[in-house]
């Protein structure tokens, strides 16, 4: 075997794939991304919808209303003839619901575009909706949330996101068997009434089409013929009002007989364009990333953690959240914290070194060339930016910008964002074996059973 090489050629940047924006008769946006390499076509409808279209009451409507606009087969194609045609096709249709949009996408082989089209706009604008399919997947909801707390390690991140926004945001609401449960076919079909119109929705096709034969198809099956564009104004969205002000203090969950404990800590943090944010992403990668100071002090050095990481995720529509934490023997829990919370100290108090900076930075590009190395992928960013309204190229912005930092920057950044010692610590753990080390922190300490937890929702 011969030597393993000791360096690599840098990668090459990426280039932007063009996309043509086209206009339906009924004002419905789409971006075209022509690719002739694939022999296939994918495309997604993005429609104002998720969660903030939700009404209050009903949390998970919107997950729900996506499974049965497919999962229950359309007017002309009932659920068994649509799945077997599909797959005859080799071909795919699928709804999905998010935070802002909810979406409905298809991929196929280029032969098969236009009868995929049409079963893809059959699923958009005339499901079925049975009662039979909307029980079932109810069911299978309620079933997931009997089971949603079986894991450890998934608690501490969701109350943290609660205990950030505060207990009453809209941001922090999570479904309940009440909620799904009560859930009608009618408010299915209003949901998906209000949330896909052709003016709050955005469609983006690539592949290996016919130019004028898709404009052709599109307008036949999306148009204002087949989807009028309604006189009334867009519904406006639920809005997340502004997190509460920081406060120290540590959420232990009691999960008894565990030998380890799970940590998530944090506070809110940026909107995808602050202009804090491309220097975040950096030192993101910076705590975070292998041989990043996080994975160097609490696992290699003090050998405190199994697992430690720290991320920012900036939202659009409201400030996102950084959060860190990492699972650690309930032995040394007091010690992880404490570590965590001097490591994320030192990044708002001195800059970081050239060397870590310079990796972070090649981590970013790296991963950058990667994610939107296909026409695909770079549509898909491309729409979902273009739907909420921001410029398509932001992706592109943000790495830029990521490049020309220096360390001041993100030292700035950091000092203005990261308040570790007003940050909320939530803590999955045996309470009886961490109660009393836990209290050498200094942190006022709210115990929660977690047979309680989400209980009372």
């Amino acid at each position: 075997m011969g030597k393993l090489p000791q360096s690599y050629p840098p990668l090459g940047s990426v280039q932007p794939y063009e996309t043509e924006k086209l206009v339906l008769s009924n004002g419905l946006s789409v971006l075209l991304m022509e690719d002739h390499e694939v022999g296939a076509v994918s495309g997604t409808l993005l429609a104002q919808g998720g969660w903030r279209m939700e009404p209050e009451g009903r949390p998970g409507l919107s997950a729900i209303a996506a499974t049965v606009q497919r999962s229950g087969g359309t007017l002309a194609h009932p659920k068994a003839k649509l799945d077997a045609r599909l797959e005859d096709l080799a071909a795919g249709v699928e709804a999905a619901a998010g935070t802002n949009t909810s979406s409905v996408s298809f991929s196929c082989l280029s032969e098969d575009l236009d009868e995929v089209l049409s079963l893809f706009g059959e699923v958009t604008l005339a499901p079925a909706l049975p009662q039979n399919e909307l029980a079932l997947q109810k069911a299978l909801a309620i079933d997931t949330l009997a089971r949603r707390k079986d894991d450890p390690g998934g608690l501490a991140p969701v109350e943290l996101r609660r205990r950030i926004y505060g207990l009453q945001s809209p941001a922090s609401v999570l479904p309940t068997k009440a909620s799904i449960g009560a859930i009608s076919r009618a408010e299915i079909a209003s949901f998906l009434s209000r949330s896909f119109r052709p003016d709050g929705a955005t469609l983006g096709i690539v592949g290996d089409f016919d130019r004028a034969r898709i404009e052709e198809l599109l307008e036949s099956t999306l148009g204002q013929a087949a989807w009028p564009r309604p006189d009334t104004p867009l519904e406006a969205m639920v809005e997340v009002p502004p997190p509460p002000p920081r406060e120290a203090r540590l959420v232990l969950i009691d999960r008894p007989g565990l030998t380890q404990a799970y940590v998530a800590a944090g506070e809110a943090g940026t909107t995808l364009q602050d202009a804090d944010t491309p220097a975040l992403n950096l030192l993101g990668e910076v705590l975070n990333g292998f041989g990043g100071t996080l994975f160097d002090q609490l696992r290699t050095r003090e050998g405190l953690a199994y697992t430690v990481y720290a991320r920012f995720s900036p939202e659009y529509a409201f400030e996102g959240i950084f959060q860190a934490g990492g699972q650690t023997q309930s032995a040394r829990l007091a010690e992880f914290i404490t570590s965590l919370r001097r490591v994320i100290g030192e990044a708002a108090s001195a800059p970081p070194d050239n060397k870590l900076l310079g990796d972070a930075k090649q981590a970013q590009a790296s991963s950058f060339v990667f994610s939107q190395a296909s026409s695909g992928s770079q549509l898909g960013t491309q729409l979902a930016l273009t739907q909420l309204g921001l410029p398509k190229d932001l992706d592109f912005q943000l790495r830029e910008a990521e490049q020309r930092l220096t360390g001041r920057d993100v030292f700035d950044a950091a000092a203005r964002r990261l308040h570790p010692e007003e940050q909320t610590v939530v803590v999955v753990a045996d309470a009886g074996a961490v109660r009393e080390s836990l209290r050498t922190l200094g942190m006022p300490i709210e115990e929660i059973s977690s047979a309680d937890l989400w209980e009372d929702l």
